[in-house]
C-alpha cells in the first residue's frame, strides 16, 4: 500500500507543480506567452510518456528477472 501512495505521490506532484505555474504565468503574463509555455510543457510531456514510462517497465523486469 505504501509503494502505491508513493507512486501517486511520484506521478501527482509535477503535474500539480506544473498546474500552479501555469495559473502563475497566466495571471502576470499576456496569452501569448502562457500558450508558447503550454505547447513547451506538451511536447516535454509527450518525449516522457514515449520514453520515460516505457523505459520505466523495462527497467524493472529486468532487474527483477536473473538475467537482468
Amino acid at each position: 500500500m505504501l509503494r502505491q501512495v508513493l507512486s501517486l505521490a511520484e506521478r501527482l506532484a509535477p503535474r500539480l507543480t506544473s498546474s500552479f505555474l501555469l495559473l502563475a504565468l497566466a495571471f502576470y503574463a499576456d496569452p501569448h506567452s502562457v500558450g508558447i509555455y503550454n505547447w513547451g510543457i506538451l511536447v516535454f510531456t509527450l518525449f516522457q510518456a514515449v520514453t520515460d514510462a516505457p523505459i520505466r517497465q523495462v527497467i524493472i523486469l529486468a532487474i527483477s528477472s536473473h538475467r537482468g
